[in-house]
């Protein structure tokens, strides 16, 4: 019975190392509030066995609260659900897209084909006596195309609307993914010991003020490499170690190392996603491009005396999983009403000028986004390999 209790109680009272989880205090034993620590703070604690809300500092008498405090494994688990999560919202908002650029391309169509209608008619026959007679009767009016198409652009506007918040939705998501990734590797290293760089602070400000006693010190250079802690009492202040000392240092004119690489980790996320929103963008062009000139291959025939000329392409194969088909009650007696297609064209014919106008913005700016994630890269890598 006495071995049994032997190997039970170094397990119970084992040093286990935590992280604070958030700006927290450190407790005397009474209860007395004896500082403030910072997030991510380290420290080996013990369980306190008088009350389970607080964990022991190893060798002092000191207290942390149990809830503000991560272990490694909870870290790591907390790290792991939040990246599925984050997975599964992603994988939801890729698939919210999927769905909205294909309504687009419906809508699109559907907006396409009302304005083509306008300038078709069927051909009706009928006789009179030993004669036949022909009369046109238009697929849809003008005034009736105008309020079609007034309702259709409404709704492409709502699910544009859609898009684009799913879209940024989806870029939040993805950085945030990749932060969480870049959280985690920090905070693992600093369980392990292998983090360097916890408070190790490079100087951003040309001659940068010190203080001592709200006079000032000393001035550092731009690039210089200091210790240094999150003021326990003055917010938006460090203070930083020289020569063993501990002066005070305005937190804009620091930059923490972890901090540079989190900074370089959202910058090249940002652009990252500014590519894939240029990329939708051509994307999106190339395709409205392209069935403007499908459709309008529908509406370009020869000149007719009468005006009307036969339909030469009732179905036109744009990809293949989209065919602009001309529908008609009467099989494949469409016919063209030359002026009415010339104005439609007229009208197709700027808007073809100006998509691919901005086409080629768009593809100026995908190039420009692209450059800048390889100097960005680059800088990233020249920075770190300064501060080594």
């Amino acid at each position: 019975m006495r071995s049994f209790f032997l190997l039970i109680l170094p397990i119970s009272l084992v040093a286990e190392v935590v992280l604070t989880s958030q700006n927290t205090r450190i407790y005397a034993l009474n209860g007395t509030v004896l500082k403030n620590v910072p997030m991510n703070s380290k420290f080996d604690v013990e369980v306190y066995p008088r009350d389970k809300k607080y964990r022991q500092i190893k060798n002092t008498q000191n207290l942390l609260e149990a809830a503000h405090t991560l272990t490694f494994e909870q870290m790591l688990n907390n790290a792991e659900k939040h990246k599925l999560s984050l997975e599964n919202a992603f994988k939801s908002r890729q698939r919210d897209l999927l769905r909205l650029k294909s309504e687009l391309k419906t809508m699109e169509i559907q907006i396409l084909e009302t304005q083509r209608d306008t300038a078709l008619s069927y051909q009706s026959r009928y006789r009179s006596g030993s004669r036949y007679s022909y009369s046109y009767t238009r697929l849809i009016s003008t005034t009736k195309a105008r309020k079609v198409i007034k309702t259709l652009n409404e709704e492409k506007e709502k699910l544009m609307a859609e898009q684009n918040k799913i879209f940024k939705e989806s870029v939040n998501l993805s950085s945030a993914l990749g932060q969480n990734q870049v959280n985690m590797e920090m905070l693992s290293k600093l369980f392990t010991g292998a983090e360097k760089n916890a408070n190790k602070y490079v100087i951003t400000k040309k001659d940068a003020p010190v203080f001592l006693a709200s006079q000032t010190f000393t001035h550092l250079k731009l690039g210089e490499m200091v210790t240094a802690r999150p003021h326990p009492k003055h917010k938006g202040f460090h203070q930083v170690i020289l020569n063993k000392k501990i002066y005070t240092i305005n937190s804009a004119d620091l930059a923490n190392l972890n901090g540079l690489k989190l900074d370089y980790n959202k910058r090249i996320t940002s652009n990252l996603s500014a590519i894939e929103y240029q990329k939708r963008v051509v994307d999106d062009l190339q395709t409205s491009i392209m069935l403007l000139q499908s459709i309008m291959r529908q509406l370009i025939v020869d000149e007719a005396i009468s005006g009307y000329v036969k339909v030469k392409n009732m179905t036109v194969q744009i990809d293949p999983n989209t065919v602009l088909v001309i529908n008609n009650q009467n099989g494949d007696s469409v016919y063209v009403h030359s002026s009415r297609a010339k104005d439609v064209i007229e009208e197709w014919s700027v808007q073809l000028d100006d998509k691919k106008a901005k086409l080629k913005l768009a593809e100026a700016n995908m190039l420009k986004r692209q450059k800048l994630d390889v100097d960005l890269r680059q800088e990233q890598s020249d920075v770190f390999a300064m501060l080594q």
